[in-house]
């Protein structure tokens, strides 16, 4: 069975997923690297816990480090901790503004999803995830988290979403179309399961079971020496 996540590291790079995963390489632990690990924790705490933020943004009594303490009870670098505290925030006014245009009913349905966590598998194609959130929008409709900062989903992270709608699909036909969320804000885009990118899924599972069974992808495959620019695993790609 083929992770999903594999299927979006691959969809970034094909050697990142070489050395990830057959010379079972990590990132050099950085200060930049950590930060970034600990903001992309925080980030997903915030926005799993968003029915709780459905309480704190109905209540006058909690603070924002009593939620923080509920979503993300770790201590964290004051520089992150203070990035995530921001998020609370914006979060909890955009909660309101949506409560004033939609009605309660409707923005507790949009904080509080019927299901996270699912782990799920599909025998066709061979892969196997675990979904993040499936949220109740007219059908249940899986939703991928990333805490990377986009106006539109990169390729590799629509991969991957298609990658778990189609899981889902296999179990359930009458699953919705998939949605990538921004970390720490109501900001999704859906991303509709279209023939074109059908085809780019089957060809990454299809690439991916290459590198598997002993295919090494050359230094920069995708033929962009730029997407290589601050890749903190550029020194061992090059290496090897």
């Amino acid at each position: 069975m083929i992770d999903v996540q594999d299927i979006g590291v691959y969809g970034f790079c094909s050697r990142l997923l070489y050395l990830k995963k057959i010379e079972r390489l990590s990132e050099p632990a950085t200060s930049d690297v950590i930060k970034r690990r600990h903001r992309t924790a925080a980030g997903r705490a915030i926005s799993l816990g968003h029915a709780s933020l459905f309480s704190f943004a109905t209540s006058t009594e909690m603070s924002y480090g009593a939620i923080m303490s509920l979503l993300y009870p770790h201590s964290l670098a004051t520089e992150v901790s203070e990035w995530a505290l921001g998020c609370v925030k914006s979060l909890s006014i955009s909660f309101e503004n949506i409560v004033g245009q939609m009605g309660l009913p409707e923005a507790k349905k949009l904080v509080s999803p019927i299901s996270y966590g699912l782990i799920c598998e599909s025998q066709n194609l061979g892969i196997r995830c675990t979904v993040d959130r499936i949220n109740l929008a007219g059908a249940p409709c899986p939703v991928l988290i990333r805490c990377s900062d986009f106006k539109i989903p990169r390729e590799n992270d629509i991969l991957q979403a298609l990658a778990i709608w189609s899981c889902l699909k296999e179990a359930d036909t009458e699953t919705g179309p998939p949605f990538i969320e921004r970390c720490g804000t109501f900001m999704t885009h859906q991303i509709l399961p279209t023939e074109k990118r059908i085809k780019s899924l089957n060809s990454a599972i299809e690439g991916i079971r290459l590198i598997y069974d002993g295919l090494v992808p050359s230094v920069c495959p995708h033929g962009i020496p730029r997407k290589c620019h601050g890749c903190s695993m550029e020194e061992q790609c090059y290496s090897i």
